[in-house]
């Protein structure tokens, strides 16, 4: 074997991170001849095995670890094996894939096949067989499914229960009759539009979905005597729940936003004389309860000042 073969089988072991060490024996010098030498010895070197090597022979290859290219394992892999890497040892281990929840491993020759069941929740739930529905969990590994809501309804978390799709709540009314005079002159008293009394609208509505309502009144005042200049009526929106109170009932409730006025020029008037207003609020009730909306009134001294021609809007938003 000549000296420039050997070398390049050496760096072909080297790949596997073997050494082979030869020794040569080369021609003296005068002796002629090409300057070819004879190799008469091979050893062998950690990872490689194998004796020394004068004639004949075989070199083979040991475990090979991760730090020299190799796996640093030995022996056989199983079906579904994978290297895995390992912080502790800092080498590579071969281990199979484990399955959670719902999921199911299936370890061939040379295949891992990975499938999962259920869906939902943690705990494996299975949906029900109905299109479009949403799903809860039960916290027992079933599913529920809700009802699809209709148009306008909208989708509501209930405490401790669960959700639903709810229609938001509304109420529209007016009247053509007058409610009666108001009463007094010095303190507020009730106009009566949640009652069913006369000119009251039975103005209740009962929250589904929020509780926050947008609440509309509107109203003319009506004054049938002469207005003495600078006098007039006022009023203020009102929100309660239980029995709503008849007209010049007591003042009750919670009153919101500002006070609204009817008041006369600085002349007099003589005759009936009529104003338009319109007042509206936010108002935050709880679902589920009935809630009355009304008028807080006071009219002014010497007058006969009266509510007509109410309307009442309430919307509850979603």
């Amino acid at each position: 074997m000549k000296l420039h073969r050997l070398l390049l089988a050496s760096w072909s072991v080297l790949a596997f991170a073997g050494q082979l060490h030869a020794q040569t024996v080369f021609p003296a010098p005068g002796a002629g001849g090409s300057g070819s030498g004879t190799v008469t010895s091979i050893t062998a070197s950690s990872p490689l095995t194998g004796g020394t090597i004068t004639t004949s022979g075989s070199i083979g290859v040991g475990t090979i670890g991760v730090s020299n290219g190799g796996t640093g394992l030995t022996g056989n892999f199983t079906a579904g094996q994978v290297l895995i890497g390992n912080t502790t040892s800092g080498g590579l281990q071969a281990a199979t894939l484990t399955a959670g929840s719902n999921v199911t491993i299936t370890n061939g020759n040379g295949t891992i096949s990975i499938a999962a069941s259920g869906g939902g929740n943690s705990t494996g739930c299975t949906p029900p067989n109905t299109a479009n529905q949403p799903l809860i969990a039960d916290g027992t590994g079933n599913c529920t499914g809700i009802s699809v809501g209709t148009t306008g309804q909208v989708f509501v978390g209930v405490t401790s229960a669960a959700p639903a799709f709810k229609t938001p709540a509304t109420f529209q009314a007016s009247t053509t009759s007058n409610l009666p005079a108001v009463s007094s002159s010095s303190v507020y008293t009730m106009a009566g539009l949640g009652g069913n009394g006369t000119g009251g609208l039975s103005a209740v509505i009962t929250p589904a979905v929020t509780g926050l309502l947008d609440v509309e009144i509107e109203c003319t005042g009506v004054n049938g005597t002469d207005t003495p200049a600078g006098q007039g009526m006022s009023v203020q929106m009102s929100w309660g729940t239980g029995t709503p109170p008849v007209s010049n009932a007591a003042l009750t409730g919670t009153q919101v936003g500002r006070l609204t006025f009817m008041t006369n020029p600085a002349v007099a008037v003589s005759g009936a004389e009529t104003m338009n207003f319109s007042t509206r609020h936010l108002i935050q009730a709880a679902v589920g309860t009935p809630t009355w909306v009304d008028l807080a009134q006071k009219g002014a001294s010497s007058t006969t000042w009266q509510l007509a021609l109410c309307g009442v809007t309430i919307v509850e938003l979603p």
